[in-house]
């Protein structure tokens, strides 16, 4: 792909952002090399590629114009295939599909595509190895390749992702304290955005988040959270967590013996469940419902 279309790309979404040359350029280039980029004369470095999809924020494969279109294609099917297998918990193929892409590894790949690789083999290492040191130890391998790229100044899309599989792993190891400070990284990040290319990231966040602090004993703020993340699906107009938001917070309720509260919230989040045809959770909380319902009847 030629230059030229990279630098159009730059240019378009610069001037849509309202940002000059100069504020865009500064610390990753000297502006009159920005204006030859933005003209074709000249084709940008793959750091500063990605030191200007940062400044921009996007992730780096808006810019995947760049690269030969036959390997960004095969990329894209094996980030399609390794996100499928996360989403079937399927974590042996995650290990399996990482471990061919890394015999195949070349050393003009770029930073962003060994960050995704080593990001699941850090997922394999902890659900499929049951490691979570190693898990851990590779996750944030990971996130250091972001410190080989000077000057980047906010998270990627996918480093946040990242950052949020860390505070999974934590969690689930009971440390969530360091789960907790994670999670409040991402959030101030996110907050710092105008434009946010997957919400979906944003919700996963904020409903990991509540978790945390509902096992910390921070009720209300968990609540608060909660709610944060029903605008955010309210937003994006779709009911992804919508129904574990509403359900977390009749949890919260429910832990502080407030039994009324949380009846009604679980009544709502078996309505959801019941329009997503899930039938575990729609069983699992009309249970719940039921038995506080006796409880308040005996009090």
């Amino acid at each position: 792909m030629s230059g030229n279309l990279v630098g159009k790309g730059i240019r378009r979404l610069r001037l849509h952002l309202g940002l000059t040359q100069e504020e865009v350029s500064k610390d990753i280039c000297n502006q009159s090399m920005l204006s030859k980029i933005e003209k074709g004369e000249t084709y940008p470095s793959a750091n500063i590629l990605y030191q200007l999809s940062q400044r921009l924020n996007v992730d780096m494969e808006h810019f995947f114009l760049f690269a030969n279109i036959q390997d960004v294609s095969y990329m894209k099917k094996i980030q399609s295939s390794l996100r499928e297998a996360v989403r079937r918990k399927d974590y042996a193929e995650v290990k399996n599909i990482v471990l061919k892409e890394e015999n195949d590894f070349k050393s003009d790949d770029s930073l962003e595509w060994r960050q995704f690789l080593l990001w699941h083999k850090g997922m394999a290492y902890y659900y499929a190895d049951g490691n979570p040191d190693k898990a851990i130890e590779t996750i944030k391998r990971a996130l250091e390749i972001r410190e080989k790229i000077k000057k980047v100044e906010l998270f990627s899309e996918q480093e946040l992702s990242i950052l949020n599989t860390m505070g999974v792993i934590y969690a689930e190891l009971k440390e969530h304290k360091k789960a907790y400070e994670i999670y409040l990284t991402c959030i101030e990040e996110l907050e710092k955005r105008e434009l946010l290319k997957d919400l979906t990231i944003y919700i996963r966040v904020l409903y990991n988040f509540s978790k945390v602090l509902t096992h910390l004993g921070e009720y209300d703020h968990s609540i608060t959270v909660c709610k944060n993340g029903l605008d955010q699906c309210i937003k994006g107009e779709f009911l992804y967590l919508y129904g574990e938001f509403v359900y977390h917070i009749g949890y919260n309720y429910e832990l502080q013996n407030e039994v009324h509260q949380a009846i009604k919230q679980y009544k709502q989040a078996v309505h959801i469940f019941n329009l997503q045809n899930n039938l575990k959770n729609t069983e699992f909380i009309s249970k719940k419902i039921k038995e506080l319902s006796n409880l308040a009847e005996s009090k």
